[in-house]
């Protein structure tokens, strides 16, 4: 499930099953990272802050998603297809 991510103050939203949204990522988002399943982020690049950590969490990870948090909402089930490069909104 989505759960768009503003800020650390976040952390009481987000689950082990949940998938990240956010505009970018940075060391206050740490725990949040910690926890989710996944990870989307509108900014970014292969060395990236939520590139690297993702690599070390074994997390999935799509950087560069465009609008990904106007686009996707809290709540929406989807499925994160790093491999592919794709999200599928169910």
């Amino acid at each position: 499930m989505v759960k768009v991510i503003h800020s650390k103050d976040d952390i009481d939203k987000i689950d082990s099953s949940d998938i990240m949204v956010a505009i970018g990522t940075d060391f206050d988002l740490l725990e949040i990272m910690n926890v989710c399943s996944g990870i989307i982020t509108e900014e970014g690049g292969l060395l990236s802050h939520a590139s690297v950590v993702s690599r070390e969490l074994k997390k999935p990870c799509l950087i560069g998603v465009a609008n990904a948090t106007k686009l996707l909402r809290d709540g929406d089930s989807i499925t994160l297809d790093a491999t592919e490069g794709k999200i599928t909104l169910h």
